[in-house]
C-alpha cells in the first residue's frame, strides 16, 4: 500500500516530465481537437440547452439583424444605417452570395461552422501561443490553452452553482464556445491574433511582425469597434519598448483596415440624409458614450454611466471603496508581474482583460448583461489564471520531494 502511495505521489512529476517530452505546438493542436469535439457534442444537444436545434443556439434576434446587414452588402447598396459594424454582415453576406441564400437559415451552418469550428479551433492554438510568448512559459501556455479549450462545458458546469442555470446556460454556453453567427469570435480571435503579433514584435523587432499586429486589431474593429481599447493597450505597450516605428505601422495598418467601415457609414448616412453622423462609428447610438446623430455626450447620464447612476442612488460611497481594493489588488498584481515579465507584456496581459470588455465596462449597458460583456476576457484571463497555475504547479506539485 506505501508503494502505491508512493507510485501516485510520483504521478504529478512524471506527467509534468511527458509534457516537456511533446512539442507545445501539438499539444495546442490536440486542444484545439477538444474544442471541437466540445462543439459537435453541443450541437448535438450534450450537454442540453434550452432554445437550441441544431445548429441554431438562441440569441435574442441579433443573428436576424445581421444578415439584414448582409443583404444591404450584398446588394452592393448603402440603404441605412446599422448600430454594428460590417465585418460579421460581409461575413454572411459572403456566404449568401456563396450559397445563393436570401434568408438567414441558408447561411446559418456555414457561419457556425467558420465561427464555432474553425475559428474557435484555431483560437485554442493562439491562445497557448500568446501565452508562451508573453510569459515564456510551457506550462503557463498548456494550461491557458487547455482551459480555453473545455471552457464552454466549465461554463454549464458554473452556471449549474446559480439558480437560473437554464436560462443563464441557453445564451451564454455557446456564446463562449462561439456558436452564434454574430460579431463576437470573430472580432476576439483577431483582436487575440494582433495581440500575438504585438508580442513577439516587443521580443524582437520586425517591421512586418507590426504590420501583421496592425491589421489583424484593425479586422478586429470592423467586428466590433469596442475592442479599439485592446488596440490602444498593444500601442502602449510598443511605445514602453521603444518600438516607436514599429508602433505606427500598426497603428497605420490598423486604421487602413477599417477604412471600409468609414467608407460604409459615410456614404449611407449622406443618402439617409445625415451628414452630421461620426463615420468611424459604427451607425447611430453606440453604446451610451455618444449619439453621433445629436451629438449628445452621455458620459454625464445616470442612465448609461454607472458610476453616476451609483452615485445618484446613494452607494457612491461603497462603489468607490470597492473600486479602490479592487485598484489595490491590481496595483500589486501589475508590480509582480512588471518585474516577472517586463513592462510591456505585462501590461498587454493584465490591460488585455479589461481592454477585451472595451469600452462597455464603463456605461450601464455592461452591468445591465454581465455576463455577455465579460465573455470576451476570458481568453486572455486563463492565460493569466494559466500563469499562476504553473508558478503553483512548478513550486509545489512538480518540485523534488526530499527523502
Amino acid at each position: 500500500m506505501r508503494a502505491w502511495g508512493a507510485d501516485l505521489g510520483a504521478l504529478p512529476a512524471a506527467l509534468w516530465l511527458r509534457l516537456q517530452a511533446w512539442p507545445a505546438d501539438a499539444i495546442f493542436a490536440a486542444l484545439a481537437g477538444l474544442r471541437l469535439l466540445i462543439s459537435v457534442l453541443l450541437v448535438l444537444e450534450v450537454p442540453r440547452l434550452e432554445s437550441h436545434d441544431g445548429f441554431y443556439f438562441h440569441h435574442g434576434g441579433d443573428q436576424d439583424y445581421y444578415f439584414e446587414y448582409a443583404l444591404v452588402l450584398l446588394r452592393g447598396s448603402y440603404a441605412r444605417l446599422f448600430s454594428v459594424n460590417m465585418g460579421q454582415p460581409a461575413m454572411l453576406a459572403a456566404f449568401s452570395w456563396l450559397l445563393h441564400g436570401l434568408v438567414f437559415e441558408d447561411v446559418l451552418t456555414i457561419a457556425v461552422l467558420v465561427n464555432g469550428f474553425l475559428l474557435a479551433g484555431l483560437s485554442v492554438i493562439l491562445v497557448g501561443r500568446l501565452a508562451l510568448e508573453l510569459t515564456s512559459d510551457r506550462l503557463t501556455a498548456i494550461f491557458a490553452a487547455g482551459l480555453w479549450a473545455g471552457m464552454p462545458w466549465l461554463l454549464w458546469l458554473a452556471f449549474g452553482l446559480h439558480p437560473n442555470a437554464v436560462q443563464l446556460r441557453m445564451p451564454y454556453v455557446p456564446g463562449v464556445a462561439w456558436l452564434h453567427t454574430i460579431a463576437d469570435g470573430p472580432a476576439l480571435f483577431f483582436s487575440l491574433l494582433g495581440m500575438y503579433y504585438t508580442a513577439r514584435t516587443l521580443r524582437q523587432p520586425d517591421l512586418a511582425t507590426a504590420v501583421l499586429a496592425g491589421i489583424a486589431f484593425g479586422v478586429s474593429l470592423l467586428f466590433r469597434i469596442q475592442f479599439v481599447i485592446l488596440l490602444l493597450v498593444a500601442l502602449l505597450a510598443l511605445a514602453i519598448g521603444r518600438r516607436w516605428l514599429a508602433g505606427c505601422a500598426a497603428l497605420a495598418c490598423a486604421a487602413l483596415a477599417y477604412v471600409p467601415q468609414v467608407v460604409y457609414n459615410r456614404l449611407a448616412s449622406m443618402q439617409a440624409g445625415m451628414p452630421g453622423v461620426i463615420p468611424w462609428l459604427p451607425g447611430y447610438v453606440y453604446f451610451g458614450l455618444i449619439d453621433p446623430v445629436s451629438a449628445e455626450v452621455y458620459w454625464s447620464n445616470p442612465k448609461l454611466n454607472v458610476f453616476v447612476l451609483a452615485a445618484s442612488a446613494g452607494t457612491g460611497i461603497w462603489m468607490g471603496g470597492v473600486v479602490l481594493l479592487a485598484l489595490a489588488l491590481l496595483a500589486v498584481l501589475a508590480a509582480a508581474c512588471v518585474r516577472a515579465l517586463g513592462a510591456g507584456r505585462a501590461l498587454l496581459l493584465l490591460g488585455g482583460i479589461p481592454g477585451s470588455i472595451g469600452i462597455t465596462l464603463f456605461t450601464a449597458i455592461y452591468w445591465q448583461n454581465l455576463f455577455r460583456f465579460t465573455l470576451p476576457a476570458i481568453p486572455i484571463f486563463a492565460i493569466l489564471v494559466g500563469w499562476g497555475a504553473s508558478i503553483l504547479w512548478q513550486r509545489y506539485a512538480a518540485a523534488p520531494r526530499a527523502a
